[in-house]
């Protein structure tokens, strides 16, 4: 009998080291699959992001300008919250009152910041802070009781617009409160709002930028919101990049409410927030440039900060790598890594290759190792965007034909490629869309010369606007 209990407990130990092992297989393939590209670990595994890179290409061509493309995709889980289980939020509101807010910007402003208000709970804390000639912090982060959300309301109804644009002064407070109380389990968040050029104080846009970097290491964002036709729209995208958040431009006052509705509602539901790419490179290889966003380069090691993913959210970024082009070798690019914040818990997502390019002599061989959807992806998804992010900053600074010439160089260059490629979308990308390109540039030079400098301002703004969600591929 007792012999007969040995071989039960012995059968059932088999099976459950099968399982055991069975799991742990499983669990491997989540993060290797048969391309030997890299995944996370699926939601069940706990890691709620899939994470996949691929080479655009893998070839370059000898002695030429060894460009070539990595596409990545992250994509977050669906995950539904409860509203009672829902991150608690910390949101810094920084307002504009100069005197260019006269009128129904101020007014729009405080009436979305007291929807904002209207929307918090006791478990979120909220500040307030206004900038004009000086700062005026209006509240600390305070949880939002009753009792506060009624004097929240009353500061934000008292709110009169008057005086210059101290915007590095806001946004310097507006940091100082959020670090102060900073905590684990709860999401941040530093909004500032401006319609204006920043001319008090600290107005040095590279200084703004860096300011705005104290988020990173402070595990928050600080986003940007433009109104109008006179702020500076690449000084708020920059702030918003350096500080791992998102801009916004907004031609009137009207769209507020829906600005400060989104970043609450991003904070709160995000699945992964301190996203950060890092990539360790190889001897000689560059990363030049990665979806638009800043890059932090130290020795071999290269990172940027795409800011967070929400539930269901899914981001295809192309980062430009330079590789040495003077032997015609193979070499790896590096190795890439993901790392994120997902419910107080840290996550490092590795790429198990380290992506080989060779440098060969012939251009048949580039052109055949091209992989065509990717190319695809990336020419209308970046190449494009970048294209009319420059379009812009020439529009604004009044060059008419230095533009037109930038988008003739494109339609040359992508038409010799498409040659090889053969991509109907990439035709009707330079049939369609490249010529409406070239007749908003016509048309914000046509007219008198006050009529030309406001459609300069507003085409500027839009197309640098439209640009930038396409590199780094978010939604309106």
């Amino acid at each position: 009998m007792q012999s007969k209990h040995l071989q039960i407990l012995l059968i059932v130990t088999l099976i459950l080291f099968t399982f055991a092992v069975m799991a742990y297989s499983s669990r491997v393939a989540g993060f290797f699959n048969a391309s030997g590209r890299s995944s996370g670990a699926g939601a069940a595994e706990g890691i709620p992001v899939t994470v996949t890179a691929r080479l655009v290409q893998d070839k370059v061509l000898y002695e030429s300008d060894g460009r070539v493309t990595l596409q990545l995709d992250l994509t977050a889980a669906e995950v539904l919250v409860p509203e009672t289980a829902a991150q608690p939020v910390d949101m810094v509101v920084v307002l504009d009152r100069s005197g260019s807010m006269q009128g129904a910007k101020i007014q729009k402003a405080r009436q979305a910041a007291v929807q904002l208000v209207d929307q918090l709970t006791a478990r979120d804390r909220l500040a307030l802070v206004s900038y004009a000639d000086g700062v005026i912090t209006h509240s600390v982060l305070l949880p939002v009781t009753p009792a506060n959300r009624r004097l929240f309301k009353q500061q934000l109804n008292r709110l009169a617009a008057g005086g210059s644009t101290n915007l590095g002064g806001g946004l310097q407070t507006g940091l100082d409160l959020m670090q102060a109380v900073r905590g684990s389990g709860r999401a941040g968040r530093v909004l500032l709002i401006s319609d204006g050029l920043a001319n008090r104080g600290v107005t040095a846009p590279m200084a703004l930028a860096q300011l705005a970097g104290r988020a990173i290491s402070g595990e928050f964002g600080v986003s940007t919101a433009g109104v109008g036709s006179e702020f500076n729209e690449q000084l708020m995208a920059l702030i918003a990049d350096h500080g791992a958040g998102n801009y916004y431009y907004l031609e009137n006052a009207n769209a507020f409410a829906e600005v400060f509705q989104k970043e609450f509602q991003t904070a709160r539901n995000a699945v992964a927030s301190k996203l950060a790419v890092r990539m360790t490179l190889t001897d000689g290889v560059q990363l030049v440039d990665a979806a638009g966003y800043p890059i932090s380069q130290k020795g071999s090691q290269a990172v940027f900060y795409p800011g967070n993913l929400h539930s269901g959210q899914s981001r295809q970024l192309f980062l430009t790598f330079k590789v040495p082009t003077h032997e015609a070798v193979s070499r790896a690019l590096g190795n890439l890594q993901v790392d994120f914040t997902s419910k107080d818990q840290d996550h490092q997502v590795q790429i198990p290759r380290n992506f080989q390019v060779a440098c060969v002599k012939e251009r048949r061989q580039v052109m055949s190792s091209i992989k065509k959807d990717a190319w695809e992806d990336k020419v209308l998804k970046n190449d494009y965007s970048r294209l009319k992010n420059e379009v812009a900053a020439d529009i604004k600074s009044g060059r008419k034909e230095k533009a037109l010439q930038r988008i003739r160089t494109y339609q040359q260059d992508q038409t010799a490629a498409n040659a090889s490629v053969g991509s109907a979308k990439v035709q009707q990308n330079l049939e369609v869309e490249v010529r409406e390109l070239e007749a908003v540039v016509n048309d914000s030079f046509a007219g008198p010369a006050p009529e030309a400098a406001m459609k300069q301002k507003k085409a500027a703004k839009k197309l640098q606007y439209q640009g930038y969600k396409g590199q780094r591929s978010l939604t309106p």
